[in-house]
C-alpha cells in the first residue's frame, strides 16, 4: 500500500518491475486488497492502474481518469456556461435524456461537475482544475504534517502546483 501511497496510478507491470515480485503475487495481493475496499483500479485504455480508496487518490484520479465523447460534450456545455440546466445540455449535446442522466451522474460522482439544485431546478457547473488543484494543495500539506513526505518533497511537489496555477491563472500570481 506504501508503493500506491506514493505511485498513485500505478500499473500492474510498474509494481511488478518496482516490486520485484511475479505478476501473479501481485495479482493476488492488489485483488485481497481491493475485496477489503483500500484499492480501486481504473481501466486506461488498454491497462488498469491502481490507486488507493483515500481522498488523495480521489483528487489525482479526477485527471487521470479518461471521458467518453459523450462526457467531453457534456462538460463542453457546462463549461460554456455554468449553471446551465439539464434541458438546455440535452438541447445542445444532442444526446439521448436517459444517457445524459447517466452521464451527468457519472461526472458527478467523478467529482468533475456540480448540482446546484433551486426548488425543483437543477443546474449544472463544471468543477475547475483551479479548484482540484487547491483540495491537492491542501492534502499535500496535510501529507507533510503527517510526515508522510519529506520537506523536499512537499517543496518540488508545491512549486510544481503553483506554476500550474499560475499557468490556469497568468494575471493572479500573488498566492
Amino acid at each position: 500500500m506504501s508503493y500506491l501511497m506514493k505511485n498513485p496510478g500505478a500499473s500492474m507491470d510498474m509494481m511488478s518491475w518496482d516490486l520485484n515480485i511475479t505478476r501473479g503475487t501481485l495479482r493476488y495481493h492488489l485483488d485481497l486488497l481491493m475485496r477489503k475496499g483500500k484499492v480501486i483500479s481504473r481501466d486506461m485504455s488498454r491497462r488498469k492502474v491502481f490507486f488507493l480508496t483515500d481522498r488523495r487518490s480521489r483528487s489525482y484520479i479526477k485527471f487521470k481518469t479518461p471521458l467518453s465523447t459523450g462526457e467531453e460534450r457534456i462538460l463542453s456545455v457546462i463549461g460554456e456556461e455554468p449553471g446551465t440546466p439539464k434541458i438546455e445540455i440535452y438541447r445542445r449535446s444532442n444526446i439521448p435524456k436517459k444517457r445524459i442522466d447517466y452521464i451527468l451522474g457519472k461526472l458527478k460522482h467523478m467529482g468533475l461537475i456540480w448540482e446546484i439544485r433551486r426548488g425543483r431546478e437543477i443546474r449544472y457547473a463544471r468543477v475547475t482544475e483551479i479548484m482540484v488543484l487547491r483540495e491537492i494543495s491542501l492534502d499535500l500539506a496535510e501529507m507533510y504534517l503527517d510526515q508522510k513526505i519529506d520537506l523536499h518533497t512537499f517543496l518540488v511537489l508545491k512549486d510544481q502546483l503553483m506554476r500550474r496555477k499560475r499557468q490556469l491563472h497568468p494575471g493572479n500570481n500573488s498566492r
